[in-house]
């Protein structure tokens, strides 16, 4: 009797936690004519909840029509949260159409810059200022990037199609189910005074 009146203790405190990183991606829209100034910002809303650990970001520029555009013209910033961070700098007036497809990543080999000998950006680069500072931050909320085009604005550069994935912090804790629950309490209580009438018995 002791020893089953313990196990109805110890069932009663079970929770199944579990920690780790969850992977996620999020699509934003794409948008015509981003190359403007003043600036055009274009957003997302995240509904997931959880605190960024790693966090990369895929944007592709080009014309909707032919593919290829100036996008050296073009600035990137994204924000979110009273937080911005700096993609990719103009590289200038540019007299030679392109294909912007890139994905900004920290852990990049390189950081991305522009000379004019090169006509593509394509793969993996490192931002201009780093992601890591949304490190900590929830996931949740609204993301936005910034385009700006001081020099050549309004050739056609259009948004193709961009997105935000990496990996946050995942903490649940599952309790036991309140029905499971309760008939656990009602073992656990019939034990105690069936523990209680044996004992004043002498026979437990």
């Amino acid at each position: 009797m002791k020893t089953f009146f313990a196990t109805c203790i110890v069932l009663l405190g079970l929770t199944a936690t579990t920690a780790g990183a969850m992977s996620f991606t999020l699509y934003g829209d794409a948008a015509k004519n981003i190359d403007t100034y003043p600036a055009t910002s274009v957003s997302l809303t995240s509904g997931l909840n959880g605190s960024i650990t790693d966090l990369n970001v895929q944007v592709k520029l080009g014309d909707a029509d032919s593919g290829e555009t100036f996008w050296k013209d073009v600035s990137i910033w994204l924000e979110h949260n009273g937080i911005s961070v700096s993609l990719a700098p103009s590289g200038g007036i540019n007299f030679f159409e392109g294909i912007f497809d890139v994905v900004f990543d920290d852990a990049a080999s390189t950081q991305i810059s522009y000379d004019f000998t090169s006509v593509n950006a394509e793969g993996s680069f490192q931002a201009l200022e780093s992601l890591s500072v949304f490190n900590g931050l929830d996931l949740a909320g609204e993301w936005t990037l910034v385009f700006l085009d001081t020099y050549w604005p309004g050739d056609g550069t259009d948004l193709l199609s961009w997105s935000l994935t990496g990996t946050m912090a995942e903490s649940t804790t599952q309790p036991v189910p309140e029905p499971a629950t309760m008939i656990l309490l009602g073992i656990g209580f019939l034990g105690l005074v069936a523990f209680k009438k044996a004992k004043n018995t002498g026979s437990c």
